[in-house]
């Protein structure tokens, strides 16, 4: 089930949901639908807040991630070596990346997918992935 119970299902996963990945060459996999025109990747260190009211997520415990229009960002994957720090308000992505963690951190991640007019139409179920960012 998506996220959101009012939008259609992004397929997601390679990853498997609780799966470990290594951050050197890992990725987060996702099938978006012709319809989106804009997705967004996010990576949470905690718990999802979402509203359904509003079709919006809390930026509570977002880390980062990435967007249409950025570096290792794909219609079908996003490089983890290339996912940005969070704005602190949560209102975009950093230049900086969140590589440089050493050690391996539980993260829940959604993929939310827009059509040509910023509505969102697509989202992911919330999946469980450890990253094992390495020495």
């Amino acid at each position: 089930m998506p996220i959101f119970s009012d939008v259609e299902k992004i397929v997601i996963g390679p990853p498997e949901h609780t799966d470990t990945i290594v951050e050197t060459g890992g990725q987060l996999c996702y099938e978006l639908p012709s319809e989106v025109k804009y997705a967004v990747v996010e990576l949470f260190n905690g718990s999802i807040t979402v509203d359904e009211d509003d079709n919006t997520v809390s930026t509570t415990n977002l880390v980062g991630g990435t967007r249409t229009g950025l570096d290792g960002f794909t219609r079908s994957y996003a490089e983890v070596p290339l996912l940005r720090k969070a704005e602190l308000d949560g209102s975009d992505f950093k230049v900086e990346t969140i590589a440089g963690v050493t050690d391996s951190v539980k993260y829940q991640w959604i993929v939310l997918g827009y059509d040509s007019s910023g509505m969102l139409t697509h989202a992911s179920p919330a999946w469980e992935v450890t990253i094992n960012w390495g020495p």
